[in-house]
């Protein structure tokens, strides 16, 4: 699953691309202001965690959004180098934007891998073992009763 999307062949919108800088992947940036975006279609054979990269050549900084959604506590920042997120992908194409929210981020390229951490795990709290005042509780309150007219 492993794939480069370099940012000069993003969808830019108040975006630019520049060429001809020194150390980037491929032959430009996308250079985001604050208020621009560069909109990249990444790629997951199957649902699950990601390694998602950002590659940046110095700048401002930027916020990221997948699938519509604002990736909590994820920020571009401004050093030359690369930020890394566990970013949850939906089979098939999902929608990366970035979007600068401070000075110029010179974006490279977005790199996606495998996941290189173990996902969240969930937990149901009936599993767990209670202590206090706690304890489980039989109630469902949005589960139909016995007995009740259902065909409302």
């Amino acid at each position: 699953m492993a794939a480069d999307y370099e940012a000069e062949y993003a969808e830019l919108r108040g975006a630019e691309t520049r060429y001809g800088v020194t150390h980037a992947s491929g032959p430009g940036v996308a250079v985001i202001p604050q208020g621009g975006s560069a909109t990249f279609w990444v790629h997951a054979d199957h649902d699950g965690h990601a390694t998602v990269d950002f590659d940046h050549r110095s700048g401002g900084q930027a916020t990221v959004r997948l699938n519509g959604h604002t990736v909590d506590g994820l920020t571009i920042c401004t050093a030359t180098g690369t930020d890394t997120a566990q970013l949850f992908l939906s089979a098939g194409i999902n929608q990366l934007t970035v979007t600068g929210t401070a000075g110029n981020v010179r974006l490279d390229r977005v790199r996606t891998g495998p996941a290189t951490t173990a996902p969240p795990v969930k937990v149901e709290a009936e599993t767990g073992q209670v202590t206090g005042a706690a304890e489980f509780s039989g109630d469902f309150p949005f589960a139909p009763r016995a007995g009740l007219d259902e065909r409302r």
